[in-house]
This record gives C-alpha cells, sequence and structure tokens, in this order.
C-alpha cells in the first residue's frame, strides 16, 4: 500500500487540473474498488476481470492503495479518452522489476475495445514522491500511455514499427508528442496548469528504446507547442506528431 504524507497536497492538485464536468464518460460500480475508462456513449457495463493476469503475466490491481485518488484520476483518464478518442481499460499492476506503465492492443475489460493501460505501482509511488508537481507528473503519463493506444487503434503502429524488429523509437516519440499536446491544452485552459513537468518526467525515463532526456523533451515541446500557439484539433495533431515521429532519427543501438 501505497502512503504518502503529500497525499492531500496531491489529490488537491489532481482535482484542479481537470474540470468538474469531465467524470461524464466514467463510472464506478458497486463492489469495483478501482477505476476504468468507460464508454462515451450509453451506460458502462460491469468490470470483469477473467483471465487478466494469465493474458498479461502481470499482477493487476484495481485499487492504488492511495486514499482518493481513483476519484481524482478517472476525471484525467476521462478528458484524455475524449480528447483522445480512444477508449481503452485501465489498471494498475505490480511491476516485477522497475517502474513501468504498459499500452497494450488487446483488450482486458469488456466493452473497452481499444487495448489497456497498465500503470505501476512501483511507478506511482515514484511519481507521486516527486517534491513538485507530482500530480501533473502522473497526468503526463497517463498521457503518454494513452497515446501509445491512439496509434494502436489508428493502426499508426505499423508505420512507426513495421516490423517486429524495429525500435519502437518513433512509436515512443510519438507517444511522447501527444503527451505533450495533451499538456499544452490544459495550459490554453487553465494558465498555471505546469506543463513543463510533461517534459521532466519523461525525461527521467529515457535510453536507448524511447531516446535520451533531450529527444523526449523535445517531441513533448513541438506537441505542446502544436495545441498551445497552432491550436490545433486532436485529429490534426495526431497527423502532426505521426509526421514528426517518422521524420525523426532511430538511435543507434549501444555497443
Amino acid at each position: 500500500m501505497i502512503n504518502l504524507v503529500n497525499r492531500r497536497v496531491v489529490l488537491g492538485g489532481l482535482l484542479a487540473i481537470i474540470p468538474a464536468c469531465a467524470c461524464r464518460a466514467f463510472s464506478q460500480s458497486a463492489g469495483y474498488s478501482g477505476c476504468w475508462v468507460g464508454p462515451s456513449r450509453g451506460k458502462a457495463s460491469d468490470y470483469s476481470n477473467s483471465g487478466v493476469s494469465d493474458i498479461t503475466g502481470e499482477s493487476l490491481v484495481f485499487k492504488s492503495g492511495v486514499d482518493g485518488l481513483e476519484a481524482a484520476l478517472i476525471q484525467t483518464l476521462d478528458m484524455l479518452s475524449s480528447m483522445f478518442g480512444v477508449l481503452p481499460g485501465f489498471a494498475y499492476f505490480r511491476e516485477k522489476s522497475e517502474p513501468n506503465a504498459k499500452a497494450m492492443s488487446f483488450d482486458l475489460l469488456k466493452e473497452r475495445p481499444d487495448g489497456t493501460v497498465l500503470l505501476g505501482l512501483k511507478l506511482l509511488k515514484e511519481l507521486l514522491a516527486l517534491p513538485e508537481h507530482p500530480d501533473a507528473a502522473v497526468v503526463a503519463v497517463c498521457a503518454h500511455e494513452f497515446a501509445h493506444i491512439v496509434s494502436y487503434s489508428n493502426g499508426y503502429i505499423s508505420q512507426l514499427t513495421p516490423t517486429p524488429q524495429s525500435s519502437p523509437f518513433r512509436a515512443e516519440q510519438f507517444a511522447d508528442y501527444m503527451a505533450g499536446y495533451f499538456a499544452g491544452r490544459r495550459k490554453l485552459d487553465r494558465p498555471d496548469f505546469p506543463a513543463a513537468v510533461f517534459a521532466t518526467t519523461t525525461g527521467m525515463y529515457g535510453g536507448y528504446t524511447h531516446g535520451n532526456a533531450e529527444q523526449r523533451g523535445n517531441a513533448v515541446q513541438e506537441g505542446f507547442l502544436c495545441a498551445y500557439l497552432r491550436k490545433l484539433e486532436p485529429q490534426a495533431a495526431i497527423q502532426r506528431a505521426l509526421q514528426f515521429a517518422l521524420s525523426e532519427e532511430v538511435p543507434t543501438v549501444p555497443q
């Protein structure tokens, strides 16, 4: 269980980031202890996790252990779902090794046809322990993973990683760009939104597959400008993100 001394500050920040009306597409049913992306039209179905652990090989969890986090996070996930036009499932998981988050193309939840996003509890704890704007750091990771879902849903992943042997670098650049776009849209709505945290958060997790801190920060910045200065609508931004990612040179494999 995650216990944090700044829990009240974190949750207050998450709620301040997302407008109150954003929860329209989310639902929580009796007996369900976590949060998920609910349908934007019609009534949310009951959650079913039959065979989930067998499919993913991960130990899935449907409550973070942070009091009140789900109530705040579902609003963020709803905004991402609406803005990006995708409907994935969402759950936490216990990482077997390093802190991590995942976006998968296959569906684990009923009526969530666009894949699944998993947020690791180690990573969540690490993000919430950051000294500045831990709330925005969690949002940054969620936005990045939802952007991966966009690439799966639209079929762009076949261009970003054309073969199983292809580097995932361009797919990661696409996701970073769209995360920056989300930050730019939020900055337009709320001038004090800490958008810079998106670049610093992605920069914390680099390496060959994702790119270094500079490469990741540049992708986030380009996405931010696409929203904040150019004010592109989401579908146009997605096309711009694809063009940007495909134009980036894939780093050489470290020897």
